[in-house]
């Protein structure tokens, strides 16, 4: 690629800016959070720390679920095909136990 922010990081100091803008919100709204939420973070992720997943934990252990993997990835979409099945794998269980336990649910 090629341009100005190819050549001084332009769009990389961008992204920067909107993550600690979000964690900023994450962090003033935690309590905010009311409906159930599961977080699926790599324990070696080292765009986002886990311990912001940790401390959503903490901070509603009755409505958040974290799922951690071994990986080393921020995007645990982009892993090796068989990985990517794992993780798809719990995201669907998850996804399938909410919607059954959901008061909300279609009858």
């Amino acid at each position: 690629s090629s341009g100005i922010n190819a050549e001084y990081g332009g769009t990389r100091a961008g992204m920067a800016t909107a993550m600690f803008r979000a964690v900023a919100w994450a962090n003033e709204n935690f309590d905010k959070v009311s409906v159930r939420t599961v977080v699926f973070h790599g324990e070696g992720d080292d765009i986002c720390d886990i311990a912001g997943s940790r401390a959503l934990v903490s901070a509603k252990p009755e409505l958040v679920e974290l799922v951690t993997y071994d990986y080393p990835y921020h995007s645990l979409m982009h892993l090796m095909p068989e990985d990517t099945k794992v993780v798809m794998g719990d995201f669907l269980d998850r996804i399938n136990t909410i919607c059954e336990t959901s008061p909300m649910q279609r009858s």
